[in-house]
This record gives structure tokens, sequence and C-alpha cells, in this order.
């Protein structure tokens, strides 16, 4: 799969487990009020996530091997810091919790950027994976920050190679890597059962993470300051793809877990680690995508940018009532293709990464609800 359908797939959606309602598109919102024009900044050609601040002032574009710093308040990039060079793969970007400072990854270094001044603190190279010297090592897929800003997870696929000439190639198991941001360095790695290893779930106020590894979802106790692997979530399908928290940890979702049916979404019950009984999408729900939540905690929320009909529609499923989904709502866009969307902290502003028509370039549109 080339980087550009891999890139229309992981953002076509930041994804709850409820499908994509119906609404109208254009100006409007589905219950036919007007809204404010959207605001469009240009922020590159090869763009692979965007992260905000906890305020909402500032948005972090990772593109063009550069960090750009967006204020969403003017609609204009107001720095660009550079970060060693092009990177095609999506969410290698984390903020703190206090927003000081945003850690990126690009190639096998990881970029520490102070956001007061807006320039690289500190460089850190990836430990070396081991591998036989003709192997290539893994790509960092993502990076994800635990709640109280002093650890950083980065999830490396394992190193790839050919164990003999004609054969298809090897891949052997990937890791998570610890940073801690007060000694500025790695301090430990946690094997992980795949040699593919996607998405990092951290339980928002504590102790513990989930961590997408090929056909497992592995446990990963953080209290100690370095990982330990205590689990892997049984009653999985065969891929693992995405799982998240909802904000007061309660609740933990496994979505595009099915490569069978799609449209299945699967609870976990974090106390035994087991899967209870999946949530059955509605038929029009057709893609993945890395969930949402809100702030209070109860709703688990999907921004989906539907590329056919040219709209953005948001849907919420209420984790606390037996996953009953509740009403949706459209946001306009003028986008005809998406690259990746975040949801600010406060549920008020979603951030799409997207294609306009007859327009080169990727632009970060600002859609307030």
């Amino acid at each position: 799969m080339n980087s550009r359908a891999r890139k229309a797939r992981w953002a076509t959606a930041l994804a709850t487990t409820v499908a994509l309602l119906a609404g109208g598109a254009g100006t409007a919102l589905a219950d036919g009020t007007a809204t404010t024009p959207v605001t469009a900044v240009p922020v590159g050609t090869v763009v692979t996530g965007v992260v905000v601040s906890p305020d909402g002032s500032r948005a972090y574009v990772t593109a063009d091997g550069k960090l750009k710093v967006v204020d969403t308040a003017a609609g204009t990039v107001t720095a660009e810091i550079p970060l060693g060079g092009l990177d095609y793969t999506s969410d290698k970007s984390a903020i703190s919790p206090d927003g000081t400072r945003v850690y990126a990854v690009s190639g096998l270094v990881l970029y520490v950027v102070d956001t007061t001044t807006n320039t690289v603190v500190a460089t850190v190279p990836l430990p070396p994976e081991i591998r036989p010297d003709t192997w290539k090592d893994g790509g960092a897929y993502q990076v994800a920050i635990g709640t109280d800003g002093g650890t950083v997870l980065v999830a490396q696929d394992g190193p790839s190679g050919y164990l003999r000439p004609g054969q298809p190639p090897t891949r052997t198991p990937g890791r998570v890597l610890t940073f801690a941001t007060a000694q500025g360095a790695f301090t430990g790695e946690v094997p992980m059962p795949d040699g593919y290893v996607r998405r990092i779930a951290v339980r928002p106020g504590g102790t513990d993470a989930y961590v997408s590894s090929g056909t497992s979802l592995v446990h990963l106790d953080l209290s100690a300051g370095t990982p330990t692997a205590v689990g892997t979530v049984a009653n999985l399908p065969a891929q693992v793809i995405y799982a998240t928290y909802t904000k007061d940890g309660t609740h933990l979702i496994v979505t595009d877990s099915d490569p069978g049916d799609p449209r299945l979404a699967h609870p976990v019950d974090t106390d035994s680690d087991t899967a209870t009984a999946p949530v059955t999408l509605t038929p029009d729900f057709s893609t993945g995508g890395a969930p949402s939540t809100t702030p209070a905690g109860g709703l688990l929320r999907r921004a989906a940018y539907d590329q056919t009909t040219k709209r953005l529609s948001l849907v919420a499923f209420d984790s606390t009532a037996d996953y009953a989904a509740v009403p949706g709502e459209t946001l306009p866009t003028d986008a005809d293709f998406s690259y990746g969307m975040t949801v600010s902290s406060d549920n008020h502003t979603v951030y799409l990464l997207a294609h306009r028509p007859g327009v080169q370039g990727v632009f970060l549109e600002i859609l307030p609800r």
C-alpha cells in the first residue's frame, strides 16, 4: 500500500465506536443554522499530523520535514521548525499536558521542541535495534505522552530484511521505547509480540497503557517509570489497529480490529483484560480511525470526512449508557480529500488536514463547532 493510501486510510476519521451519520454539507450545521467561514491555513505538501495546544491557541503540524506552528486565531503559520527530513507516516508527535513541549520523531530521531521559543532544545536518536547488518531498522509509528508529562512513549516497528535470497522479507518483533523527559534520555523498552507496532492508548490520570501490535493489544504497567508488559487482551479478532480511553479512564475501546467486518468495535474490560461483546456499527460505516473522547469522559466522538459527498460529520457514542448512539452534527468544509483530524481539548473545534479542489498543497482547516 503506498504512502498516500495509508494516509488516506488513517486520516478518514478520528473514530469512536459509532458510524458516520448522514448530514448536510456546505456552510450550515445539520439544523440549518449558519456557520462562520472556514479558516484554511496552507501548511505544506507532505503533511503527516497535527497536535493542538491545551488552550487551543496553537496548532503544530508536521509537514515537509518541519514542525509548523499555526496561530489558530489569526489563521497563519508563525514559525517553521526544522526536524531533519521528510517523513511519510502519521501521528509521530505529541504535546505535553502543559503545552510547553512538543515531542516529534523524524526518521529515527526524537526532537524536543520548546513551544515558548519555537526552538529545538534536544535531538535524541532512538536506541539502535538489534539486527543483522544488512537489515533495516523499523520505522517509528506513534508518539504518546503520559498524563503527568514525565514519560514519552515511542512505538517502533521491528527491523526487517531477508533471511535468504529470493524469499519474502522478514520482520522481527517491534518495541515501545520510554523517554524520560526529566533526564532527556531513553531509559527502557518493552518488546512487542509482532513486527508492527501501531497505536498507544495511555489511561488518563492513570499508570497504564495499551499498545496495538499486529494481532495483539498489549497491556503495559507504567507505574515504575519503565513500562512492563503485564498482559494481553483476550477475545479480540485477528487484527488490532486503534485503541483509546475515554477521558476519565473508565472505558477502553478498540476499533478497526476485524478485517472481515470493519463495522465492529470492541469495548475492553480493563480489570480482566478481556474484550466484551462487540458493538455493531451501522452499515454506512466502512473506514477505521483513531478514537477521540470528550474531556468530561462520557462520550466517545468520531469526526469523519466523507470524500464522496465532501462533508465532515461528527457523531458521538455514549459509553456510560450501554454504548447508545446520540445525535450527530455536520460541519462545513471546502475539502475534497482528508489527511488527518484532531479535536480540541474543550471539544469545541475540529482541526482538519485537507486538500482543497483546484489548489496545490495541504491546508489546515479550523472548524468551530
